[in-house]
């Protein structure tokens, strides 16, 4: 399927900036990359505003593909298919994830985007979890602020595993974010949860 000039130019600036990191791509590098005029590709993006608004666009789009399911069609194997869909994005989108300071900070219109994108994916964890207790595989919560946390705990987890592994020269490997993961949610499971845990992952060190 071809695609437009303006795809383009974002799938290239992308590329760049998951190659040289966010701070050191220039409108040019892009155009070079892209085999476009400078004049070219600011009549398709006048600013680097207007090519970051679209590259967040595509993020979100592509997320959105990452997190297919309804929360009713909810079950733990495809979160851990799901899980494996949010790692391949975090690697797609690397810069996002390892910039994500320096890009909110400078264009402040998407971290105000971000902000409710990030209280988005968080409500979304929630759901979840309420459908996991109504189906019998996550515990009721005695206390309201248990699941919220546990929401929280697990969003820092998946959007900064990729600054982590960078940070500390570690490899960016699919089976520990996956371990990590479920190690936050597994005190919370029911014996029919923590045996459909155990069909999907070695569960013995949380025991």
């Amino acid at each position: 399927m071809k695609i437009d000039t303006k795809t383009k130019i974002v799938l290239g600036a992308v590329e760049l900036y998951n190659e040289h990191g966010f701070s050191n791509v220039s409108f040019l590098k892009i155009a070079e990359r892209l085999s476009l005029s400078p004049g070219n590709l600011t009549y398709h993006y006048p600013k680097k505003d207007d090519l970051m608004s679209a590259i967040y666009l595509y993020f979100q789009a592509e997320l959105m593909k990452s997190l297919p399911l309804e929360v009713t069609a909810i079950t733990l194997s495809s979160l851990h298919d799901q899980m494996a869909g949010f790692f391949t994005l975090q690697k797609n989108l690397k810069f996002f994830y390892s910039d994500l300071v320096d890009i909110v900070r400078a264009y402040p219109k998407i971290g105000e985007q971000h902000t409710q994108h990030i209280d988005n994916q968080i409500s979304r964890m929630q759901a979840v979890i309420t459908e996991l207790v109504r189906t019998g595989h996550v515990n009721e919560s005695k206390s309201p602020d248990t699941y919220l946390l546990l929401s929280h705990q697990l969003w820092q987890t998946a959007s900064f595993w990729l600054s982590r592994c960078i940070v500390r020269g570690m490899n960016h490997d699919l089976a520990e974010f996956r371990e990590y993961s479920w190690s936050l949610v597994y005190p919370h499971l029911t014996d029919i949860g923590k045996t459909e845990l155990a069909a999907l992952i070695n569960i013995q060190k949380f025991t």
